[in-house]
């Protein structure tokens, strides 16, 4: 733990005056539990040599531990904040075979056991305890949605499997009670956290004058059905059933929708322009078409049918200049490029990104950046319990937006795609899109 004078230091550091020359509030202490000043000290660690221990608590929730996707995997990595505390089976389980797989994955505390629980009063004992920050539901969509909502106002942050509802209306109300007990909710989607994503989209929306406005983003995701059943499906319970639309083209609309939100672009409308289908009747291979506004479109490609592994590869265009990257969705532990260059095909900016073995690929990612929302979230709270305007700690108040900005790409995103469906079963024709009404949820 912190010492007395060590605690006085992060809430100085991470506090801020509320005008020139102002004293500090005295009650800034009420603002950081144990928990987030054990955190926060970890946090101001400088040497490479002394990874900071592992604070934020992470229950599992799962059928039996044949079903845990695979991004549980990354939490064993150093990179990652969060540690294991607490697991719990729908199933019948033996706790000491639990404890034993949890060590085996190393991704458990070093120095107590885990809480280990069974059966659906097994969930509740976790969710309402106190060995645990947040939930991760490893559960198919039907057995989860009244957890999620138990879990939030129990106090506990959140991450599911994509997608967070089975509707619309589903969705907006999680996000709305997460917002109304303080606390962050997020599907496990892991590539829009890695570094040469982010990095991508820095070079594109950083500085609009030099690019200015977008007219047209095509994504094309071409993957192996093998490699998703490696992939993908072993890691989301709720997919195998579904075709390319659901699956691979959702992962384009939320890349174009990264960009989209961020310029304020307006979905107007989905359609399927062409497809091809399986003998089950699933789609395998689609082209399809998203219209915003202002004139923009985001056209997409995505199959099944390939004679390589993945093919995958998004660009950008704008008025006078265009971005591009490859390997957007997937990584490949090799080197993944992006570009920036003029109409005319004259390179500004070469860029590139490898995932290696040893370092934090986007799954570890995916778990920072998870930590990182629901402490800023948490600490928003504190703060608006104490009558705050606003967030003081600017690293704070951008994790809040950012929380919220990602909750809204996830609402958009899975609205396009389930337009993109109903325009799949009425014939591909074009679907109209609306406005969300989530006003409620961001005090709008």
């Amino acid at each position: 733990m912190t010492n007395a004078s060590n605690e006085e230091e992060i809430m100085n550091e991470f506090s801020t005056p509320v005008g020139a020359g102002a004293q500090r509030n005295e009650d800034k202490r009420e603002l950081f539990t144990p928990e987030m000043l054990e955190y926060y000290s970890h946090m101001r660690i400088d040497s490479a040599d002394a990874p900071p221990p592992k604070s934020f608590r992470v229950g599992l929730l799962t059928i039996n531990l044949n079903t845990v996707g695979r991004i549980v995997n990354a939490i064993a990595n150093p990179a990652s904040p969060c540690v294991v505390s607490a697991l719990a089976t729908l199933d019948p389980v033996d706790p000491s075979a639990v404890r034993d797989w949890v060590r085996s994955h190393k991704i458990g505390p070093e120095d107590r056991e885990i809480v280990v629980e069974s059966g659906e009063e097994g969930f509740r004992k976790i969710m309402a305890g106190s060995d645990v920050d947040a939930i991760y539901f490893s559960l198919p969509l039907e057995r989860r949605n009244d957890f999620v909502t138990t879990a939030l106002e129990s106090g506990k942050h959140v991450l599911v499997h994509y997608p967070v509802s089975s509707s619309l209306p589903g969705f907006v109300s999680l996000f709305d009670k997460a917002h109304e007990c303080g606390r962050h909710l997020q599907d496990s989607t892991t590539f829009i956290h890695h570094h040469r994503v982010t990095e991508f989209l820095g070079r594109v929306l950083g500085d609009q004058d030099s690019f200015p406005r977008i007219k047209r983003i095509t994504a094309n995701l071409n993957v192996r059905m093998s490699f998703l059943d490696t992939n993908v499906w072993k890691c989301n319970p709720d997919w195998p059933t579904q075709g390319c639309i659901s699956t691979l083209a959702r992962f384009c609309v939320m890349f174009g929708m990264l960009i989209f939100n961020r310029i304020e672009y307006k979905p107007k409308s989905a359609q399927v322009m062409k497809m091809k289908i399986d003998s089950s009747g699933l789609p395998i291979e689609a082209t399809c078409v998203i219209t915003f506004d202002p004139d923009c479109t985001l056209v997409i490609h995505c199959s099944y049918i390939n004679t390589i592994s993945v093919r995958q590869h998004v660009e950008v265009e704008a008025a006078t200049r265009s971005a591009s990257m490859i390997n957007f969705v997937f990584p490949h532990h090799s080197l993944a490029s992006y570009l920036l260059y003029e109409k005319t095909g004259k390179i500004i900016t070469r860029g590139y990104s490898i995932d290696l073995a040893g370092g934090p690929p986007q799954d570890v990612m995916l778990w920072r950046s998870f930590a990182a929302l629901s402490l800023a979230t948490e600490v928003a709270d504190a703060e608006r319990g104490l009558g705050k305007e606003h967030v003081q700690c600017n690293m704070d108040e951008c994790a809040v937006r950012e929380s919220k900005e990602l909750a809204q790409i996830e609402m958009q995103s899975f609205n396009i795609v389930l337009a993109l469906m109903e325009s799949l079963e009425q014939g591909c024709k074009e679907v109209a899109l609306g406005p969300i009404e989530f006003e409620r949820a961001w005090g709008r």
